[in-house]
């Protein structure tokens, strides 16, 4: 993989373009949905907490499709993402339902086209759903990872923006980690599944840790130890009943 390979396949279509608005435009009511007013009803500062909002849900979207579209060129892939529209409409319901105090916030998912030419000579030639299980789970993981460094930049700087840029991410991840179609947890669910619980369990571990506490360190060897711990029991007790 090479700049130039990026440069030619990393483009979003219009079709994409239009996919991001709207998810951008769902999510960040979703998120913004406490933020209507204090007890009473506030349209402007509704408005304006929509908007900061869904510009942080931008931000963390482009880095997901952006992590997700690296690693399908340096697999072989173009990738191309697919909102899910129910999906966010149920998310919008839900808020309803939960006052805003559980955000379903389902991005959709990314299809994978093969590049023939950049996969001459590679293991199982074609599009496997192992590589689209990684590929889909990279946007997740690199969620978790810009969350970290929100939650190192807040050491810093007590900005509510840098701290809603965390919980929009830690958030995000392991809702889009569910085994479910549409989203990207069922592509890594049906590659792998073992490999499935350990990203989901890793995930989840890692974004109660980022909420709860600060050790970075802690956070990450926390996690990854209990998505280990997951992952083997998951083997050894369940894997081969399937």
């Amino acid at each position: 993989m090479d700049f130039y390979t990026i440069k030619k396949y990393f483009s979003f279509s219009p079709e994409e373009i239009r996919g991001i608005i709207v998810t951008v435009f769902f999510l960040g009511f979703i998120f913004s949905f406490r933020e209507w007013g204090g007890k009473t009803f506030d349209l402007h500062s509704g408005i304006f907490n929509w908007i900061n909002t869904s510009i942080v849900v931008l931000l963390a979207l482009l880095v997901y499709l952006s992590a997700q579209r690296i690693m399908g060129i340096r697999r072989g892939y173009k990738t191309e993402y697919k909102m899910w529209f129910w999906g966010l409409l149920a998310g919008v319901l839900m808020s309803f339902l939960s006052s805003g105090y559980l955000p379903l916030a389902f991005l959709g998912t990314v299809f994978v086209y093969h590049l023939e030419g950049h996969r001459l000579g590679s293991f199982r030639y074609g599009i496997n759903y192992r590589d689209l299980g990684v590929i889909s789970m990279v946007g997740p993981l690199s969620l978790i990872i810009m969350a970290i460094i929100f939650k190192i930049v807040a050491f810093a700087s007590a900005s509510p923006l840098v701290e809603k840029l965390m919980l929009v991410c830690i958030f995000l991840a392991p809702v889009n980690m569910l085994p479910l179609p549409w989203i990207d947890g069922g592509n890594v669910f049906f590659a792998s599944r073992t490999l499935w619980v350990f990203a989901f369990v890793g995930i989840v571990a890692a974004s109660a840790l980022l909420y709860f506490f600060n050790s970075i360190l802690a956070i990450v060897l926390g996690a990854v130890f209990i998505a280990i711990i997951a992952a083997v029991m998951w083997f050894v007790f369940f894997e081969e009943g399937f």
